[in-house]
């Protein structure tokens, strides 16, 4: 986000200044709204990241009997399926598990790709 403040421009705060806004209402009543793009951006990316990290282990360690981090419970699943394994239903879990995620990435892409690019631009 710094490098997305950094873009905002600064004609705007200090006219805040000359009008009387103290920094804090410049910041939350002038520059949080102009950072729009950029606070969606790191909302969806961080929702995205969290659905991975509950919901991929949640779907891989289903079949497993002790709930084990990630790292562990696939390696559980290799020695137990051996070179037999479910792929049908492993690609059914993913599919489940990757579904939501495309789904918020076409629903927020504008809002993603604008977050992205404005925070890059000097």
């Amino acid at each position: 986000m710094a490098a997305f403040f950094r873009t905002l421009p600064e004609a705007v705060a200090e006219a805040a200044r000359i009008d009387g806004a103290s920094h804090t209402r410049t910041f939350f009543q002038i520059m949080v709204p102009m950072a729009k793009p950029g606070l969606i951006s790191i909302t969806i990316f961080n929702v995205l990241g969290q659905w991975n990290q509950y919901l991929l282990p949640l779907v891989l360690l289903a079949g497993a009997p002790d709930k084990w981090v990630l790292t562990q419970g696939i390696a559980g699943i290799s020695t137990l399926a051996g070179y037999e394994a479910d792929w049908p239903g492993l690609f059914a879990a993913l599919s489940m598990t990757i579904l939501p995620v495309l789904i918020v990435y076409i629903i927020f892409q504008r809002q993603i790709q604008s977050g992205l690019s404005s925070g890059a631009l000097k």
